[in-house]
């Protein structure tokens, strides 16, 4: 019994079409697994050269669990209002000091004030 009347009973293609498929498709297929495997080579030398570090060096510290409400003073907003900071009010300003007017020279731009 030949292998190619068995296939052809079965509806399948037969042998030198399945070939001329595979070798159609066959490049694309090898050159995918190749640029896979580049990938993962690259990706291992990549993490060759860049050495992964142990624990981190710096640690937060662990916030200790508080037993109950803490109580606030009431804010002392005399003191704040006695400070003055942002000066006296009715206190004497500074004196005026003349400013000296300077013309500006002409210009022939087209400019209104």
């Amino acid at each position: 019994m030949n292998i190619e009347d068995l296939v052809s009973r079965f509806g399948g293609p037969s042998g030198p079409a399945i070939a001329a498929r595979l070798g159609a498709q066959l490049p694309f297929l090898v050159s995918l697994v190749a640029v896979i495997l580049l990938a993962w080579y690259l990706a291992r030398l990549v993490w060759l050269l860049y050495p992964a570090g142990g624990a981190p060096q710096w640690t937060p510290p662990t916030q200790l669990p508080q037993s109950g409400p803490v109580a606030l003073a009431p804010a002392d907003y005399a003191s704040i209002a006695a400070a003055h900071l942002f000066g006296q009010v009715g206190a004497d300003a500074p004196a005026d000091v003349p400013v000296e007017e300077e013309d500006a020279p002409d210009t022939q731009l087209s400019l209104e004030l």
